[in-house]
């Protein structure tokens, strides 16, 4: 009985019931301000994954467009090396073609 009473007594005057409290207090803190900064990071991460993508995509199409741009540039050139009457390979220098002897086309 005197046990039960002595227990009553620590139980209700228990000095360490406010820090109990206090802790609780700063658990939640703690955890709300961890979710927030886990959920910024999180966007973050998110956001320059996109933004990567759309770079890499309109950095594509533009080497895309540069190197398409360029085929023709070769593509016009290899013609113009081309006698058109009988499709023999001309030099730079030649103004008419060595084996029909038709002027070239400029």
């Amino acid at each position: 009985m005197l046990t039960n009473l002595l227990l009553n007594i620590c139980m209700l005057l228990d000095p360490f019931e406010d820090f109990d409290d206090m802790f609780d207090d700063f658990k939640a803190i703690f955890i709300t301000i961890f979710v927030i900064v886990a959920v910024v990071i999180i966007a973050t991460i998110i956001y320059s994954i996109i933004k990567f993508n759309k770079t890499k995509k309109s950095s594509n199409d533009f080497f895309n467009k540069v190197k398409n741009k360029i085929d023709k540039t070769i593509e016009q050139e290899k013609i113009k090396n081309i006698c058109p009457y009988c499709g023999t390979h001309l030099k730079d220098d030649e103004t008419k073609c060595p084996s029909c002897g038709a002027r070239r086309q400029n």
